[in-house]
């Protein structure tokens, strides 16, 4: 086997491994940091949005997709919690109306969340031990 042949296995093998720690590792810390601002919030822990209920706390409602172009890698991760109670406005995500506040739900201020748990993600810690992990 070449060189050129054992760098290209190398990097192919290496391109899985980060597609499937942002999947996974990178994707659950960006859970815990979803959900450590959120308790920042008087208002989930009152209502009792825990882990399976289906609210914006629950960790399964929270879903992240990776794409990769070349050499670079791209993730988005998204709340899917749905409303208690169906929207007034078709359209609208729960998420959305916390993160930029709206009397017609009864939420008359900003609560951001999203933003401030991204800033918080430990990328290089969180990518590096799932590279680790799988032998990187």
């Amino acid at each position: 086997m070449s060189i050129e042949s054992e760098i290209a296995a190398y990097m192919r093998g290496l391109y899985r491994a980060v597609g499937a720690t942002l999947k996974t590792d990178v994707l659950d810390a960006a859970r815990e940091k979803i959900v450590e601002q959120l308790n920042d919030y008087d208002w989930t822990q009152s209502r009792g949005e825990a882990v399976g209920s289906g609210g914006l706390r629950d960790r399964q409602q929270i879903v992240g997709e990776v794409w990769r172009d070349g050499d670079t890698f791209t993730m988005q991760v998204v709340d899917e919690a749905e409303f208690q109670k169906q929207p007034r406005s078709a359209g609208d995500e729960l998420a959305d109306v916390v993160t930029e506040g709206d009397e017609a739900y009864h939420m008359p201020y900003p609560r951001p969340f999203m933003d401030p748990a991204e800033r918080a993600i430990d990328l290089d810690d969180a990518l590096g031990n799932g590279l680790r992990k799988r032998g990187y």
